[in-house]
């Protein structure tokens, strides 16, 4: 379809009939979900390009292949949709269920009205590429679609971008991002539009709400509006519901607000606002226990969640790590994103800036202090001859332990730097404090000791953890998200740079021993996270099955896509051996350790390292919680979980 969008047309209304669409209504469906939302492409750096501009400027059409294969709540986009009109006419707005047929296609023709000529939502996500989907059997989703909180508007015409801003009382363009979020999801299709009413009794307010929503239905408010206490409210929210806390429920008053309610078989979830409305406090901090807002988050490890502290420290990385997301050297050993990365997205959070880096570095939501090659073990000579990095954890600790103290020492200035680029103080004991690291420990072991050795070194690396945890805890640190090791015995390192003596290899061509020391070495983590908890008051330590993620998919390689489980990108090796970016004269030619044709398909990203694709494939299992010991997902880790 053509790009009608543009063309000047009147703002007035439409007087068809009641149940037509008007002319500004239309208007509205069109702009806000072609503008704030787009394809969520692999490789594209935001700012990502919107559906609607794709149209107006006639951009080719993707492909399935381009498809990053993401999920966006249909719950979301409508919050997004009612949040863009907060201070619109009412005779602008569509009412959910309207919305649903909207995503849908499902709007009959005498809605749209005669010479209807703005795009259809198919036509700006065409159900090939976009089809409806279900999140855990019960949440409405659409594939692959971004929410693009700041989006280009130079392609509109001006009278659009004026007409706009008359009609949603806007000024800009741009999202507050997190005002923007739905908290909770729609569990169901059915939605219910209801008035809410005061009266005065004694001077005091009282709010109601009808039997009856605007659908004509017959819906029992009062199990909207049910005593709850802290078990019940906590029970409706493990079970994805909302719990508009308590309300009292009567029938008489003025009208003084709505209430946008979605119902499924078991459950009802409500957003509602209400002035001056009485809240059961039991009930809403048992809600608050569970939803974690993490402000800040502080990175500990090596290069498996290095963002730039080694390549600030030291040397810059060559091209082409970086290449895939970046489209540079990004700091990161890969050639786009390390599950770091995938963990600040999920929190909603920037991705972490290397503590290192002095450039242009911002530290609002936390630091990394993560270096490539570090090691739990404070560097001696035999792990220094190894060539890992000096940065071993306890000199991470120290680094930390300076910033915050500086932080600390700006705020109490009055530094306007502390206020735009540093933590607020209150973020410390708020934030996130998650750990990848020994690793390298485990590869210093079998470098300079025998297999029976490096098991026998594994008790006196993690005394060193638990010492390093501690060191956090008496900072403020109060939720830690613990990854344990990978099967290092799969890494293709092993058998092109580095040949081990015993090649006695499993079902996917892993050596079986290396692994064996790495599966003891989580045993052991895992043991010493349980004990922690019961040392250190009020903490909540996520302990978190990387290993079994990772040999999942090493073993499921061509199920998910990927080629050889030992295959890697990045490099060179046969008559002369070279790492990733490296270049070199062999007999007169230059030799480059460059990258493979397509990095998605490979698992390994450098021989070491895992490439952006298998870091967004552990990822996803990640953060949902399912490799957590006490089985909680990373946006609850702020809690104790029942099972711990």
């Amino acid at each position: 379809m053509g790009p009608p969008v543009n063309a000047a047309t009147p703002s007035t209304a439409s007087s068809a009939g009641e149940d037509m669409l008007t002319n500004d209504q239309r208007f509205l469906l069109t702009v806000i979900f072609g503008l704030y939302f787009g394809p969520h492409l692999q490789g594209e750096r935001p700012p990502h390009k919107s559906a609607l501009q794709r149209v107006l400027e006639r951009l080719p059409r993707y492909t399935q292949d381009r498809l990053a294969g993401s999920k966006l709540m249909v719950a979301q986009m409508i919050h997004v949709y009612y949040y863009i009109l907060r201070k619109a006419s009412q005779s602008v707005i569509v009412a959910p269920p309207l919305l649903l047929k909207f995503f849908r296609d499902a709007l009959p023709p005498r809605m749209l009205g005669p010479g209807f000529n703005y795009p259809l939502f198919i036509d700006l996500f065409p159900t090939d590429l976009h089809p409806c989907s279900r999140v855990e059997e019960r949440f409405m989703a659409i594939d692959n679609i971004v929410l693009i909180d700041n989006p280009s508007t130079s392609y509109l015409r001006e009278e659009v971008v004026v007409r706009f801003k008359n009609l949603t009382g806007l000024q800009e363009f741009v999202l507050e991002k997190d005002a923007a979020k739905l908290p909770i999801y729609v569990t169901d299709e059915v939605f219910y539009q209801l008035i809410a009413r005061e009266e005065r009794s004694e001077g005091q307010p009282h709010f109601s709400v009808p039997r009856c929503g605007s659908h004509g239905r017959q819906c029992n408010i009062s199990m909207a509006f049910s005593p709850l206490d802290t078990t019940g409210a906590t029970a409706a929210w493990s079970a994805g519901a909302g719990v508009v806390w308590n309300a009292e429920v009567e029938l008489a008053g003025s009208i003084t607000g709505r209430v946008t309610l979605a119902e499924s078989e078991d459950s009802y979830l409500f957003n509602v606002s209400l002035p001056g409305i009485r809240i059961d406090q039991s009930a809403r901090r048992a809600l608050q226990s569970r939803a974690c807002e993490f402000p800040a988050i502080y990175n500990f490890g090596d290069s498996n969640s290095d963002t730039g502290g080694k390549s600030a420290a030291f040397h810059r990385l060559l091209p082409p790590n970086g290449d895939t997301f970046f489209g540079r050297p990004s700091g990161r050993y890969c050639d786009g994103k390390v599950i770091l990365d995938f963990i600040a997205e999920k929190l909603g959070l920037p991705y972490l800036s290397a503590y290192l880096d002095s450039m242009g570095t911002n530290f609002r939501h936390g630091a990394n202090f993560a270096t490539g090659g570090s090691t739990i073990q404070p560097v001696d000579t035999r792990i220094f001859e190894g060539g890992f990095s000096p940065i071993s954890l306890d000199i991470q600790l120290s680094q930390f332990e300076q910033f915050k103290a500086r932080t600390l020492e700006l705020h109490a200035g009055k530094s306007d730097y502390a206020k735009s680029s540093l933590p607020r103080p209150e973020d410390f004991s708020k934030a996130l404090y998650t750990m990848d690291i020994g690793q390298n420990d485990l590869h210093a072991t079998l470098k300079s000791m025998t297999e029976k050795q490096a098991l026998a070194s594994i008790p006196n690396i993690l005394n060193k953890f638990a010492v390093a945890v501690e060191r956090l805890y008496q900072q403020g640190a109060r939720a830690f998200w613990i990854h344990n090791t990978g099967p290092i015995g799969c890494l293709p390192h092993y058998f092109v740079f580095d040949p081990p003596e015993s090649n006695a290899t499993d079902k996917n061509g892993c050596l079986a021993s290396y692994n064996k020391i790495a599966q003891e070495f989580n045993m052991q983590l895992k043991t010493l996270v349980s004990k922690l908890r019961l040392r250190l008051v009020g903490t909540t330590l996520n302990y978190i099955d990387i290993y079994s993620a990772k040999y999942t998919l090493i073993s499921e390689a061509q199920k998910h896509g990927f080629g050889g489980p030992l295959e890697y990108c990045c490099g060179h090796d046969g008559d002369y051996t070279l790492y990733c970016g490296q270049k070199a004269i062999v007999n007169g030619t230059e030799v480059v350790g460059d990258s493979c044709s397509d990095p998605s398909k490979v698992i390994s990203w450098d021989g070491v390292h895992y490439s952006h694709a298998a870091n967004q494939w552990v990822a996803n299992r990640v953060v949902d919680g399912s490799l957590s010991d006490v089985q909680v997902p990373l946006t609850e880790s702020c809690r104790e979980s029942i099972h711990s």
